[in-house]
């Protein structure tokens, strides 16, 4: 079962990397270049979440929808039954484009460290989350539905509002 969730996780990961590494191109020189006016820096990136976000949650939304058939086209009918995860990880990707903007605010505002701790406290939570989820579900969406509690109730709230501000 972990098998074929890590296929349909590198399945999912291929489009949210895909726009997380166009925005890092050109998002921590914009924040680098604002670094010094705290209050436009702040304006603009909540600007930029925003429309991140409508722009990421269509996608997101679209390709959970049309991500079973082109899972089976893709890879081959056989793998139809790992699908059922898609949804979620569909969900988790756009909190992971969203973090990585943030983490790029970080990086670019000289706060590195801050962000290593956050990315290493996310792994150690991760680490056990999915033995757990298939555990305690049994199905192939059970290592994902703890990797988006996670991403939503833990890490997107400590960047979004981070007290180092």
């Amino acid at each position: 079962m972990l098998g074929l969730y890590v296929r349909v996780h590198n399945f999912v990961n291929w489009p949210i990397r895909i726009m997380k590494e166009g925005i890092r191109r050109v998002s921590i020189a914009g924040i680098a270049r604002l670094a010094v006016e705290r209050e436009r820096l702040k304006d603009q990136s909540t600007k930029a979440v925003t429309l991140l976000v409508t722009r990421a949650l269509p996608m997101c939304l679209g390709l959970s929808i049309l991500g079973a058939p082109l899972l089976q086209v893709v890879y081959s009918p056989k793998w139809s039954d790992s699908a059922t995860a898609l949804g979620v990880l569909y969900f988790l990707g756009l909190a992971r484009v969203t973090v990585g903007l943030f983490f790029d605010l970080l990086v670019a505002l000289g706060r590195s460290k801050i962000t290593f701790a956050l990315q290493f406290t996310w792994l150690l939570m991760l680490a056990p989350a999915p033995c757990l989820g298939v555990r305690w579900t049994g199905t192939i969406r059970g290592p994902a539905t703890p990797h988006a509690i996670i991403g939503y109730g833990v890490v997107v709230p400590l960047v979004a509002s981070p007290p180092w501000s």
